[in-house]
């Protein structure tokens, strides 16, 4: 599946990671200061969108022609910009096969921003927030990832509640239980076994995994 890889805030060794799953026919894509990250790193965007209100892009003529550049006074981000219209964008020679997006990001600086770069997977199929040490992704209904022992993974639900929640897999095991927003039932498991299986009923559930370095095939 081809990837379009927006990179937002992020370290070194995020950029690290991202060179690993980053392959030939895939969207690279700076938001605002990600361009930073990516010129340090010897890579080039195919697009940089921003208002640029936080990182001035080269001047430079290519980087020029890859600009996508966007007013500063706006009724939406510039990863929500992103993430929305660089598909369209792309058009349908690209979109009329299946595609991720992958959000490069640490989840560091702001909690407005973290929030809202949250929400933002509630838009779109097949959409992650990604960096060195974590993936934050919504389950739909059923996941089966292949993990190393000891992974840290949290459950946690964006919607009022979620309904029969059953894992596998996992240290503290649920076994159609109810998750709700205001309580922590779900958080900071530990896998057991190399393979996590989480179902569930009804509601929005987020899936945080912690503390290893991700491969391209871990789900």
């Amino acid at each position: 599946m081809r990837k379009i890889l927006l990179v937002s805030y992020c370290e070194k060794e995020d950029i690290d990671y991202l060179k690993k799953i980053y392959k030939r026919g895939d969207i690279l894509v700076a938001v605002d200061q990600g361009c930073k990250q990516l010129i340090e790193a010897g890579l080039f965007p195919h697009y940089i969108v921003g208002d640029f209100d936080s990182f001035t892009p080269p001047a430079d003529r290519a980087f020029t022609n890859a600009l996508i550049r966007l007013e500063k006074e706006k009724e939406e981000s510039d990863l929500d910009y992103a993430v929305n219209h660089i598909p369209v964008i792309l058009g349908s020679s690209f979109t009329r096969h299946p595609y991720e997006i992958i959000i490069i990001n640490n989840m560091q600086g702001r909690l407005d921003h973290i929030l809202s770069a949250l929400y933002l997977l509630k838009s779109k199929k097949n959409i992650s927030i990604q960096s060195a040490k974590q993936k934050i992704f919504l389950i739909e209904r059923y996941l089966e990832i292949k993990l190393p022992l000891n992974t840290t993974i949290s459950l946690i639900p964006i919607s009022k509640e979620v309904s029969k929640v059953s894992t596998k897999g996992l240290y503290y095991p649920l076994f159609n239980e109810t998750l709700y927003r205001n309580r922590t039932r779900g958080l900071s498991n530990i896998s057991i076994e190399k393979t996590v299986q989480i179902e569930f009923n009804n509601g929005e559930l987020l899936c945080v995994i912690n503390n290893f370095s991700f491969s391209e095939n871990i789900c």
